[in-house]
């Protein structure tokens, strides 16, 4: 992993044919990681959704796990083993995890990165708020509508002559 001073400094290199096969250009802070570990260990896609993506990574140390998937500011969330880690931006773009290699030893990490914008929280949150109060209103409405459809109905006042709708099987019967 290198460090950069600048995304211009990046963005320079990748244009002047920087090997990202087993470096990362950042400039934010990442903690060292173990370039053999990563060189012996494996990573393997376990799932895959519109929203989320699933990794079994093995690795003897602690490495840098890079996606190639566009890094978003905010809205990211990943967790390692299902604890709460930074997303990191590398290369300019793409969206990397610190993986720390398993405490004991031997064994595989489960990284899990998902899109969950506040935006769409927050919506999912005032649609479930409101379905109740949408709910009540209608409620409410049908409620209102057949209290005052049905004195109408026993004073007779409800259908004209020919209008089937409305009345009452007495109405029917006597055929009024």
């Amino acid at each position: 992993m290198i460090r950069a001073e600048s995304d211009e400094v990046i963005i320079d290199a990748l244009l002047r044919g920087f090997d990202a096969s087993d470096r990362a250009l950042t400039t934010g802070e990442i903690a060292s990681v173990d370039r053999e570990a990563a060189a012996g260990g494996s990573v393997t896609l376990l799932e895959r959704d519109l929203h989320t993506v699933r990794y079994r990574v093995e690795a003897a140390g602690p490495v840098l796990l890079v996606m190639s998937e566009m890094h978003i500011p905010s809205g990211l969330i990943a967790t390692i083993d299902g604890t709460r880690v930074p997303v990191h931006r590398v290369n300019h773009l793409l969206r990397a995890v610190r993986v720390d290699g398993p405490a004991t030893g031997s064994g595989a990490r489960i990284v899990e990165v998902s899109y969950a914008p506040v935006s769409v929280r927050g919506g999912r949150l005032l649609s479930i708020g409101a379905l109740p109060i949408v709910l009540l209103l209608a409620g409410l409405g049908f409620w209102r509508n057949r209290r005052e459809l049905i004195p109408k109905l026993e004073e007779g006042g409800g259908a004209e002559e020919g209008d089937v709708e409305g009345a009452t099987a007495e109405d029917v019967e006597e055929g009024g």
